[in-house]
């Protein structure tokens, strides 16, 4: 036992010496595996200089090396230039983070500015749309297109009581307006004469940027309408910018789906929110059995209609107006698509008889019955964005139906909205409304509902961060109610 704890005290210090070199060395190679983020060189060097240490000091307890002066030399051999890049890395080291820190402090004042110029512009937006928008193409169609008002007053409200001349004006009498008439208001000093209100329209990148009343605001850098968009002092990263309703009981929004990278949008009901269809939507054509029907019982839910009696059925209306031309005594001949592993095609027969029951006993309701079996196919809503649309366009049957809009209304949406002429707008699966393409019918292109307060953010989304403090700089927030700077707080 003597003998186990001389070893132990003996090779104790030098293992606990080798094992810190060997775990400062890994640390030092292996990055991060939360930020792939890997330690600089001093650190490395400093691992590598305690792992020789360790095993010197070994070599040395295990009289490997008994010689003092073969110890010396190897100390001078081996920790001394160590020592020496160590002191170097350091020196570096320090020197390289005082120049980040100042490049980083210079960078932060440009984006602090860019920041700002996106805030300004989005509230201006917010003041004319109600909405905040997370699309850089449409700030600057904004800036460039749009204007907005501002009302100067002149004259100034007196702070004394109404004169007799204008309680005359005002139709005041001192029994029947005695409060009234001991001070004026704004509406009353208006009727007066005594203040003029003017409403001027003003284009939004004038008054914002290149006004005359902008002309002597401090500005880090001249504004660029061309690159607003992008980082400072980067090689063209954009901004990030986002834009959302943060839930609350402050007022309801309605959006239409737009399709990307195109004019093209979609009715809301056109839309598997909840991605039921995922492995449908490879399909073009077809209508989707929700649910099993009894006299039909070799087919499952989830399997798509693509024929009645040879004819194709692309959409609900197809569907219907096969069956209206059906009669109680008529076969119908189905084909369905199946999507599993494979696509196959199942195929039956039935008698429209064979559909009735106590509940359905004529051919209308056998028709509804089978209506409400089906839906149209939708789309992947990861291919398309949010379009926020002023209720002044929408309209509803009742209070608690969903908004829509008709021909007209999307015609002067388009007109509102001038980026939108020639847009599309498929109401029903494969039926399209444009102004090349106007419908007949009376149709309903149905939107969807947020009820809270707009919100949006913006941030640089590779930021040049060397001390790995992680702070962003950013205006607005998703989260809370705010268009500041975080670098306000």
């Amino acid at each position: 036992m003597k003998d186990l704890g001389t070893l132990a005290k003996k090779y104790l210090f030098p293992a606990l010496v080798i094992i810190t070199g060997l775990y400062l060395v890994f640390m030092g190679i292996i990055p991060d595996s939360e930020t792939g983020i890997s330690q600089n060189s001093s650190f490395l060097i400093g691992g590598l200089t305690i792992l020789v240490l360790g095993i010197l000091i070994l070599l040395f307890v295990m009289d490997i090396i008994k010689s003092r002066k073969i110890q010396i030399a190897l100390y001078l051999a081996l920790l001394l230039p160590l020592c020496f890049l160590l002191t170097n890395a350091l020196y570096s080291s320090i020197n390289n983070t005082i120049e980040e820190i100042e490049t980083k402090k210079h960078k932060d004042v440009y984006i602090k500015q860019a920041l700002n110029d996106i805030k300004d512009i989005e509230l201006e937006y917010r003041k004319k749309y109600s909405w905040f928008t997370n699309d850089f193409k449409e700030l600057k169609r904004f800036l460039i297109v749009d204007s907005v008002y501002s009302i100067d007053t002149e004259g100034d409200i007196p702070d004394h009581a109404i004169t007799e001349e204008h309680q005359a004006i005002l139709g005041y009498n001192t029994v029947d307006n005695y409060i009234e008439i001991e001070s004026y208001d704004e509406e009353e000093a208006l009727k007066c004469g005594l203040i003029k209100k003017d409403t001027n329209w003003t284009n939004v990148l004038v008054k914002l940027f290149t006004g005359e009343e902008t002309i002597n605001n401090e500005r880090v850098y001249p504004f660029d309408l061309e690159n607003f968009q992008y980082v400072p002092l980067t090689d063209n990263i954009v901004f990030a910018l986002e834009a959302d309703v943060l839930e609350s009981d402050d007022e309801s929004f309605e959006f239409i789906y737009k399709e990307k990278e195109s004019n093209k949008f979609v009715s809301s009901q056109l839309i598997d929110k909840d991605k039921e269809q995922e492995n449908l939507y490879g399909l073009s054509s077809g209508i989707v059995l929700n649910d099993t029907i009894t006299a039909l019982n070799k087919h499952k839910k989830g399997d798509v209609l693509i024929s009645i009696n040879s004819t194709t059925i692309s959409s609900m209306d197809d569907f219907l107006n096969s069956l209206k031309s059906s009669s109680i005594k008529d076969s119908l001949h189905l084909s369905f698509s199946r999507v599993e592993q494979q696509t196959t095609t199942v195929s039956s027969s039935i008698a429209i008889a064979d559909l009735k029951s106590p509940k359905r006993k004529n051919l209308t309701s056998i028709f509804i019955y089978l209506e409400e079996k089906f839906s149209p196919l939708k789309y992947n809503p990861d291919n398309f964005t949010l379009t926020n649309i002023a209720k002044e366009f929408t309209q509803k049957e009742s209070e608690l139906s969903k908004a829509y809009l008709d021909s007209s209304s999307l015609k002067r949406f388009c007109n509102y909205r001038e980026k939108y002429n020639g847009a599309s707008f498929e109401y029903d699966k494969n039926s399209t409304f444009s102004e090349t393409q106007p419908s007949a019918e009376f149709f309903q292109f149905f939107t969807t509902s947020k009820i809270g307060t707009p919100v949006f953010t913006a941030f640089d989304p590779k930021p040049y961060d060397p001390l790995r403090e992680r702070d962003t700089l950013r205006v607005g927030s998703l989260k809370e109610v705010k268009t500041n700077g975080n670098w306000d707080e």
